[in-house]
């Protein structure tokens, strides 16, 4: 393995200024000790359709055994704190602090570096048309302001996530019509995303005014689209161009990239994005700190063309296979080849740093089945990442997403009736309602691979782009 770099060099088109304190955690998590192993509780919560997994998997009750068991039974470094907007900020310049306060501190008195996710998912109420009301970049601003200046000086908060995964919240609530403000067409779609952008900026800009060089982790969901459909028509070759492509437009959009030549400027002017919105986003737009990308076993789609011409996707297929294929012995590399699937963990990650060329950590991955598919699936993706980091990609962490099983997040969020089990702790009902944290030999496989680090992940072997 050769040495890290003394200083980064990002290439691109936007070149990062100096950045001493990102440049000394990303130097450090090269080597295996310096690496990023997270976890932390799935959060989402948008009050408008009654959903709140905190209140579900009953995390506002068990809060302080759930930082405590992922702390001193996974030996997790990392924790991402997810933070209920709706209950800290219940009316327009109104906040209460009081959980969320106790959460903090007590994240930092266990010895976690933490992630800080203010909006993860939905907004208070009274932002009725969530994240696509007018005003919501500047109150996303000052949320962000607020919460900079009450948790930004404390030493062990590292890192704000601005906004968690802003093509979601634009698919499901301006595509799906599932989530405020229950759209369904490109169109909204490309507004609701660029609002959200906005807010993004903006956040950035606060925190900015407050902390002393702040690090942001900007998450978003992997993506990735083919076909096996031989001899497909154009039109199914431009749709799954468009598909990749538009995975990339809310990174795009935060860091000003969308100007006259990008591919889908066209397209978000004919939706009805202002070239006024459009202009600020390419004048004020930062250059991203760190990517954190999700992955799961639909993060994947194979497209066809059925014979009325419409097109349909396919996420799911390859997902018990890849479990199969590595719990029989096959390694990851050889998984993605058997497994019929577009790509693969290892080809997504790199197809994110050729276009942005920033440090890259795992922020989400799971897999809903038995313990031993949850294995299979831990082990091929920390063998993904580690294949990276020694082709030279800088991926710093890996996180499990969350510490515990949660309630149906497959129905949109819009049901609570079902356990999926996906933690590294079960959640068991007791007769008295109480959903009992029962640990799986998970537990004990994440903290084998954290304990043997230099051999699981291995140092960064740099590549020739990082000079």
């Amino acid at each position: 393995m050769s040495q890290p770099v003394s200083k980064l060099v990002y290439p691109g088109s936007r070149i990062a200024p100096a950045r001493p304190r990102l440049e000394a955690l990303v130097k450090a998590a090269y080597a295996p000790q310096g690496f990023w192993w997270m976890s932390g509780i799935e959060g989402s919560t948008i009050p408008h359709i009654e959903a709140d997994q905190f209140e579900w998997i009953q995390h506002y009750r068990f809060w302080n055994e759930d930082l405590t068991m992922m702390r001193q039974e996974l030996t997790a470094n990392w924790v991402r704190l997810v933070f209920p907007w709706y209950k800290i900020n219940p009316a327009p310049g109104q906040y209460d602090w009081v959980w969320i306060d106790r959460v903090v501190n007590r994240a930092a008195e266990l010895g976690f570096q933490i992630v800080l996710d203010p909006i993860h998912f939905g907004t208070p109420l009274w932002l009725t048309a969530g994240f696509g009301e007018p005003d919501f970049p500047q109150y996303a601003a000052e949320y962000f302001e607020q919460v900079a200046r009450r948790y930004g000086a404390i030493e062990a908060v590292t890192a704000f996530v601005p906004h968690n995964e802003p093509a979601i919240s634009a698919m499901f609530g301006g595509l799906l019509g599932e989530w405020p403000p229950y759209h369904k067409s490109r169109a909204e779609h490309n507004k609701l995303l660029t609002n959200i952008a906005k807010g993004v900026v903006l956040a950035v800009q606060a925190v900015s005014a407050e902390v002393a060089e702040p690090i942001f982790l900007h998450i978003e969901a992997l993506d990735q689209a083919a076909t096996k459909q031989p001899e497909a028509s154009s039109e199914l070759l431009e749709e799954i161009a468009l598909i990749n492509e538009r995975r990339f437009l809310g990174y795009d959009l935060i860091s000003g990239r969308v100007a006259s030549t990008h591919r889908l400027t066209e397209e978000l002017l004919a939706s009805g994005v202002s070239e006024a919105d459009l202009s600020w986003l390419q004048h004020n737009g930062r250059e991203l700190d760190i990517l954190g990308l999700d992955f799961y076993s639909y993060s994947e789609a194979w497209l066809k063309q059925n014979v009325q011409g419409q097109f349909e996707q396919e996420r799911d297929g390859h997902g018990p296979t890849t479990v199969r294929l590595y719990a029989e012995g096959l390694d990851s590399s050889r998984v993605n080849l058997a497994a019929s699937r577009p790509a693969g963990l290892f080809q997504l990650i790199e197809a994110y740093y050729a276009r942005y060329q920033r440090p890259i950590v795992l922020t989400e991955t799971d897999y809903l089945g038995s313990v031993d598919e949850r294995a299979a699936w831990l082990g091929y993706t920390i063998e993904e990442v580690a294949r990276l980091r020694q082709s030279g990609v800088p991926v710093l962490g890996y996180t499990w997403w969350g510490a515990t099983d949660h309630l149906n997040w497959g129905m949109a969020l819009k049901e609570r009736n079902t356990i999926h089990p996906v933690g590294l702790w079960s959640l068991v009902p007791e007769a008295d309602g109480t959903l009992k944290r029962v640990r799986t030999s998970l537990v004990d496989r994440f903290r084998g691979y954290t304990e043997t680090a230099t051999t699981s992940i291995g140092a960064v072997e740099l590549s020739s782009s990082l000079p």
